[in-house]
């Protein structure tokens, strides 16, 4: 058996706000990784890469996952 411990991207998050009304979009855009993924899908102009607009109709929790180049 072999296992590998990598260590976690260094990532860094960024938004001109950090809340949004309703009818409006924010830009929010991540980097130290190679592979995003956001969620959930409702209320997001993207699911991967790294920038998303969030425009959420209701409150809500923005999850991202993130790979680097390590794994």
């Amino acid at each position: 058996v072999y296992i590998e411990t990598v260590p976690r991207p260094n990532m860094t998050l960024s938004a001109p706000y950090n809340q949004v009304c309703l009818g409006y979009s924010v830009p929010i855009t991540v980097e130290g990784a190679m592979y995003y993924s956001w969620s959930p899908i409702f209320g997001l102009s993207a699911i991967t890469g790294s920038v998303s607009h969030a425009s959420p109709a209701i409150t809500t929790d923005i999850r991202l996952g993130a790979v680097d180049a390590n794994r």
